[in-house]
């Protein structure tokens, strides 16, 4: 949830994980069971695998996967050598997810 550094993501996403693997272990799921009969035994392998996948993908939290964060804006920039625009009320939106050092 929080990713990096974010305490309360941390809580939450640890308390939601608590909560999938007690889904996972009390809940019997027909469709899951027919894939993986003894699936309910083996909760703790799915949360774990959940968790990998999520530290490897979104290591900034999966709020910060929906977020957009600009690194470079520029609005209405215009540019003019003596009489000549060579532009005109441009505007540019660079990405941080876009930028690479």
């Amino acid at each position: 949830m929080g990713g990096v550094g974010r305490l309360w993501g941390g809580v939450i996403g640890a308390a939601a994980l608590l909560g999938l693997e007690d889904l996972i272990a009390n809940h019997r799921v027909d469709w899951l069971a027919a894939i993986f009969p003894n699936y309910q035994q083996h909760a703790g392998l799915g949360v774990g695998a959940v968790l990998l996948a999520i530290v490897l993908f979104a290591p900034q939290g999966i709020a910060a996967c929906s977020r957009v964060r600009s690194m470079l804006e520029l609005k209405n920039v215009s540019k003019r050598f003596g009489g000549v625009v060579a532009t005109n009320e441009i505007t540019l939106d660079v990405n941080a997810a876009k930028c690479t050092p």
